[in-house]
């Protein structure tokens, strides 16, 4: 096959030296995308990464321009973190969030570790109840004893896009979760205090969604990010949420992107390399 290669764009790549990496074992790399995929695996599984199954939703414009998001519509849309099954007593969840309205129910979740039934384990989500009632975003990790309950404030104006840090040691009864919202610490409320020891099971995490499908989230969401081991300065916090707004950061690696014309077939196609010996290619 004769071609016409032109290289037109760089998507990013996690960079595994980076400081603000270390720890990291799942990541929605939503810059890939192009606006090109609907279902399938997000393709940074090159990366060491747990890869994400996209099973409904579709891709939008993200919080830059460089960037895509997953969309979800608030009625059917999930995503799967397959693989990850198991919880990490010291754990953070890092995302870019613009929520268009309160969900399924009123609950619509960023993430829940649940494939069926109805008793939440660990998720983050919107919550008509949280905030005495007035709404916003919810924390719920569960105990033996007492499931332990936490609101966090700000959560952001409806329809603007916002990052959202969550960091959690489940150790102990007595630690309260770290948050923050645009780089600056965000307010956690304790609701209801757990009692007792973290509970676990072996259900997938869900993203924007949970395994039942009945809390669907309504919005986007972005660079989707779960560490095994705690984010506690807010210089780090802060330095997470403006990498994405610096499209040249160290945290992440450029991803060469061709596209190709088939002179024989008379046809345009793309390539994109990976890493690590792997590459994707479609049209």
């Amino acid at each position: 096959m004769r071609t016409c290669v032109r290289r037109v764009r760089y998507p990013l790549a996690m960079n595994p030296r980076h400081p603000l990496n270390q720890g990291l074992i799942c990541w929605l790399d939503t810059n890939f995308a192009g606006g090109k995929l609907t279902l399938g695996v997000v393709p940074d599984i090159a990366q060491g990464l747990y890869p994400i199954q996209i099973q409904s939703g579709d891709w939008d414009v993200g919080p830059t321009c460089s960037q895509y998001a997953l969309n979800f519509n608030g009625t059917t849309n999930r995503s799967k973190i397959t693989a990850l099954t198991t919880h990490s007593t010291q754990r953070t969840w890092a995302m870019w969030l613009k929520r268009d309205g309160n969900g399924e129910a009123g609950l619509g979740r960023v993430f829940d570790k649940l494939d069926s039934g109805t008793t939440t384990i660990e998720t983050l989500g919107y919550d008509t109840a949280a905030n005495s009632s007035t709404g916003g975003y919810r924390f719920t990790r569960a105990f033996s004893t007492t499931t332990g309950l936490w609101d966090i404030t700000p959560f952001g104006t409806a329809s603007t896009w916002h990052h959202v840090i969550l960091s959690y040691d489940s150790g102990a009864t007595t630690n309260n979760p770290l948050a923050w919202v645009n780089g600056k610490p965000a307010t956690v409320t304790t609701v209801t205090a757990p009692v007792g020891t973290a509970s676990t099971n072996t259900s997938s995490y869900w993203l924007g969604n949970r395994g039942v499908a009945d809390h669907t989230w309504l919005g986007q969401i972005a660079d989707f990010r779960i560490y095994n081991r705690l984010i506690t300065s807010n210089g780090e916090a802060f330095n997470l949420y403006d990498a994405r707004l610096k499209r040249y950061s160290s945290i992440y690696l450029w991803k060469p992107q061709w596209i190709l014309f088939d002179l024989v077939n008379n046809k345009w196609s793309w390539w994109a390399w990976l890493g690590f010996g792997q590459s994707q290619q479609g049209f």
